[in-house]
């Protein structure tokens, strides 16, 4: 596969405002905020399984719901500026993903994003292995 050339990489870059990937990496902050604290919820929800607290697992359960719904609206919104950019800079074909967002910013982004990512690949791992002890409980 040919790699782009350093030149197109460049062009692409300025096209790119800072301004919309400094939006993105908020986004991308709030929606791991948003699952950080549904996390938050699943682990007090299997220590209020654990007591046999079924007021707190109610409490749990709510709560977590308000904050998926969050994360949800907050990939959402993520996607949705990804889609917008896409547009403008390869219309033929959509950015879906952080990855390939990373390498058509400048180099100060990409790291950021590139943590990011990392972040949110880890804390959506943590949920899966999460989900998968509570239903175990």
């Amino acid at each position: 596969m040919n790699e782009p050339m350093p030149e197109i990489i460049e062009n692409m870059q300025t096209e790119i405002d800072d301004t919309w990937v400094e939006e993105l990496i908020s986004l991308t902050q709030k929606e791991i905020y948003s699952y950080r604290m549904f996390l938050n919820q699943l682990k007090a929800q299997q220590n209020a399984i654990i007591d046999r607290d079924v007021l707190q697992i109610t409490e749990c359960r709510e709560h977590a719901e308000e904050f998926m719904n969050n994360a949800k609206q907050n990939s959402l919104d993520r996607r949705n500026k990804m889609q917008h950019i896409s547009a403008q800079i390869r219309p033929t074909k959509e950015l879906q993903s952080l990855e390939q967002v990373i390498p058509i910013v400048k180099r100060q982004y990409a790291a950021r994003l590139n943590e990011l990512r990392e972040k949110l690949k880890s804390v959506l791992n943590e949920i899966k292995s999460s989900n998968q002890m509570t239903a175990f409980l």
